[in-house]
């Protein structure tokens, strides 16, 4: 059994203010998610009561059947209107804050051994089967028993996309820098990480840490918590799920403040 005790990086169901494909919508409109049986055409679009009338009012996007956007329009009480550079600043923002999100939940995955059971963006990004000690089950047990840091050794391999060397330490912060492939573009990330048992929970806490993206030498710093309750009847000792929140700051100097809820939903 690899990774006993592990982390549950957050994968992921989102709020709908997050996921591609979901729109926020103004004060007191709020969001259809429409796809035609016909032509597989998907609109999602917020509508409102005006005047009697329900009528387009704030961002609409329209995809073709295999997923792509085909249209990124705005409305204002039913009349389609240049898009405001908020909204354009906005949506620039939680495109970033979604690749944050994704990473923060494939971290948690590699340290819970978790399967993602939900498809998602980072679909071909694989860790779950990062950890080949033969005395992984062992090392993790007196990580937890005897607080014994745990020497995690990753490389790249057909089932690791991450490599880089992980002191993992129990009750401490401790530094989680490695690099990554087949992940929404991000080469490498650093993040002081937190494992901790708190009540029989499995409780990961991620500070202000730093990903970064290929040929983009501006950081998206991020954060996050993750929460599992424990269940020694388990086989990898987790048991219900109780999820966490991915909070993303700022990338280079431009702010972003976005948090997303996550849970892995196994």
């Amino acid at each position: 059994m690899k990774f006993v005790f592990s982390f549950a990086f957050f994968l992921i169901f989102f709020s709908s203010t997050c996921w591609g494909g979901n729109v926020i919508c103004p004060k007191n409109a709020y969001p259809v998610d429409f796809t035609s049986d016909f032509s597989g055409e998907r609109r999602v679009f917020c509508q409102i009561n005006y005047l009697g009338n329900l009528v387009n009012h704030g961002p609409e996007q329209i995809y073709a059947r295999d997923g792509s956007l085909k249209e990124n329009n705005y409305y204002e009480y039913g009349k389609k209107i240049a898009r405001p550079v908020a909204e354009v600043k906005r949506e620039v923002g939680q495109d970033f804050s979604k690749i944050a999100r994704d990473t923060f939940a494939q971290i948690v995955a590699l340290f819970a051994n978790i399967h993602p059971e939900r498809k998602n963006a980072a679909e071909e990004f694989k860790v779950w089967n990062c950890d080949t000690s033969k005395k992984s089950r062992e090392k993790w047990a007196q990580l937890f028993l005897q607080k014994k840091p745990y020497h995690l050794n990753l490389q790249f391999n057909e089932n690791c996309d991450a490599q880089g060397v992980v002191e993992v330490k129990l009750n401490e912060f401790f530094d989680f820098n490695v690099k990554t492939r087949n992940l929404n573009n991000v080469v490498s990330l650093k993040i002081p990480l937190l494992i901790k048992i708190e009540e029989m929970k499995l409780v990961i806490e991620g500070q202000k840490g730093l990903l970064y993206l290929e040929g983009d030498k501006e950081g998206i710093e991020f954060s996050g918590n993750y929460s599992l309750q424990l269940n020694p009847l388990k086989k990898n000792f987790i048991g219900k799920d109780l999820g966490g929140k991915v909070f993303v700051h700022r990338k280079g100097n431009k702010e972003i403040n976005m948090e997303h809820d996550i849970w892995i939903g196994g």
